[in-house]
């Protein structure tokens, strides 16, 4: 029997992740995605088992991705988020993705099940923590990295050389949906009011510090491009992840409305802490997007991108 996943009980971020898997389908460029996926198969050519590791794998909507197109080898695959609640919703909804898609799934402890599919077999394992001090433990571990709409919310110059270090020499690094600093809403609505809270938004993401340290990127996906080959690694495939979202005749696709919903809450809640930003034109701003998303009438544009590189081998 399939476990209750109620929307109207879960927390708003594991929500927001439900309501863009669609979104993000679209997005991803088919040319990395199809490049990674031939990658993954060369690997798996000559290694029996891969290990892959996600970074901020949220509630495992990338896993059922990968699955849902037949793109993982056999492999032991390894899921880690820092959010408790996205860890453990994880496991709920990829049972319940196993149950729909006529895939074996197996518990086999706190935290590690079996999937099964066709004539392949994934071992999976989801750990609650700080990705940094996992990877320091297990220096070169990983074939292949994911990194999936996350690498934004580090930074970079720091972050990438510790990920890097627990990939083996010639492994896959693949990192999708990086945002790169322009959002678009269409049709135009207080226009220089507008341009100067997105403006803001990607400010208050450079900005961002976790633990005292910057934690975020705006421009993610053109810096991606330089810093990864900085750090050792060949750039396989490149292309633009845009999230695109309408509405046609039958309104959002999927759940898309409330997509857009988070995203309008998410530029909310950072420029309320604005003291500068004008609260009533704010107030006046988010209640007419908020009419235009009821009213199927809110186009968005988000301009991001997806890398694929593998990590050189040390001469």
């Amino acid at each position: 029997m399939e476990k209750a996943m109620q929307t109207n009980q879960l927390p708003p971020f594991i929500d927001y992740l439900l309501s863009k898997k669609s979104v993000d389908d679209r997005a991803l460029n088919l040319r990395v995605w199809n490049q990674f996926a031939e990658s993954l198969q060369k690997r798996a050519a000559v290694n029996e088992r891969l290990e892959i590791l996600e970074v901020g794998g949220g509630i495992g909507t990338m896993l059922a991705r990968l699955l849902e197109n037949k793109a993982l080898p056999n492999c032991c695959y390894t899921l880690v988020d820092t959010n408790a609640e996205n860890i453990a919703y994880a496991q709920i909804y990829l049972e319940n993705w196993a149950a729909k898609a006529g895939c074996r799934f197996e518990r086999v402890s706190d935290g590690k099940f079996r999937l099964m599919q066709a004539q392949r077999q994934m071992e999976i394992e989801t750990i609650c923590g700080d990705i940094f001090p996992l990877l320091a433990a297990q220096p070169a571990a990983w074939d292949t990295m994911i990194a999936h709409a996350v690498l934004d919310l580090f930074h970079l110059p720091s972050a990438l050389p510790r990920l890097l270090d627990a990939l083996q020499p010639g492994g896959l690094f693949y990192t999708t949906i990086n945002y790169d600093g322009l959002t678009i809403f269409e049709p135009p609505l207080l226009p220089d009011f507008e341009t100067q809270i997105l403006a803001r938004y990607n400010q208050t993401m450079d900005e961002r510090h976790t633990d005292g340290l910057l934690s975020g990127d705006s421009r993610a996906g053109r810096h991606l491009f330089g810093e990864l080959q900085q750090h050792g690694v060949e750039i396989l495939a490149a292309g633009s992840s845009d999230w695109v979202i309408y509405a046609n005749n039958s309104g959002y696709a999927h759940n898309e409305g409330v997509f857009l919903q988070h995203l309008l809450n998410f530029i909310e809640t950072e420029m309320r802490r604005q003291p500068d930003i004008d609260a009533g034109l704010l107030e006046r701003w988010i209640a007419t997007r908020r009419q235009q998303i009821a009213g199927g009438e809110l186009f968005c544009i988000v301009h991001q991108m997806d890398y694929l590189g593998m990590l050189r081998a040390l001469p």
